[in-house]
Parts: C-alpha cells; structure tokens; sequence
C-alpha cells in the first residue's frame, strides 16, 4: 500500500472549501448508518461535497466504527449478526438546571442499531469528513438550543 504525504493529500481536491458549514446539498438526515445499511452513502459519491466519486479505484477518508463479537479462547473476532453497531453524540444538562429525566438530555446518533456491528462514514477527503462532522455538532448545538428554550419557554 503506497502513503501519500500530508501535502500530496489536499492537492487532489477540489479547489472550493468543502469543510464550509454552508453544504451545497443540505439533505443530511441522522442516523446516517441504521440497521441493514452499514455504510453512507449508497452512491458511490462524497456526500458532502457531492463533487469527487469515492470508493476504488479512488482515493478517500473513512470513519468506522463498531464492535466484533469475540472467541476469547480462540483469539479471534469478527462482525456477527449477534450485535448492532452505534455512533452516539450525547448532551447531557448539569444537575440544577431543570433537567427531570430526559428533559435535559439530547442524543443525535450517527449509527444505529446497525446489523453486524459495524459501520462506515466515506467521504472523498478529510476536509469534506470534518464538513459532515461539523454539520453534526451544528445540529446537536441547534438541538440543545431547542432544549434549552423549552425549558425556559415551556411548550408554547
């Protein structure tokens, strides 16, 4: 396997900044990832920058996860239809500050119940990852700012 430079990574890029939160097809649903669907996207295209294709023979960046159902006695492990994978981002309210139950609580997964255990993200270069990873944190920010106002405002 050849390792490309830091430097040789970002030159076979589009020129644009495909990290800017401004994301020119603003169909991102949470989870990304559920049940029989282990890998996003489908299309064989950048999610975020929708310009690049991704998978072979091309170059991307990909974000896994999961978990591997193991033989301790044998030392080995792999994906099982035993387990599903998740990818949770969780806020959760300081004690005091109105939060009763799940009031004060807000969970945005990535990855869901996803058969097997394991799961992927594809994007066609780390600056269009950290643009679907900024995009996640913006709507959590926007989900606890929801929160917040309605435990101020109450149910308007």
């Amino acid at each position: 396997m050849m390792n490309k430079k830091k430097s040789e990574l970002s030159n076979d890029r589009p020129d644009s900044d495909p990290s800017s939160r401004d994301r020119p097809d603003s169909t991102v649903e949470y989870p990304l990832v559920q049940g029989q669907v282990s890998v996003y996207p489908k299309d064989g295209v950048c999610p975020w920058c929708r310009l690049q294709p991704i998978l072979e023979p091309n170059s991307f960046v990909v974000l896994s996860g999961g978990g591997l159902l193991m033989n301790r006695k044998e030392k080995v492990g792999g994906p099982s239809r035993k387990i599903d994978g998740f990818l949770d981002l969780t806020w959760h309210e300081a004690h005091g500050d109105s939060c009763e139950d799940e009031a004060g609580k807000c969970i945005l997964p990535m990855a869901q119940n996803v058969f097997g255990g394991q799961f992927g993200v594809i994007c066609c270069s780390v600056q269009c990852l950290r643009g679907i990873l900024n995009h996640w944190l913006d709507t959590m920010e926007r989900e606890i700012d929801g929160t917040k106002n309605e435990a101020v405002h109450g149910d308007m």
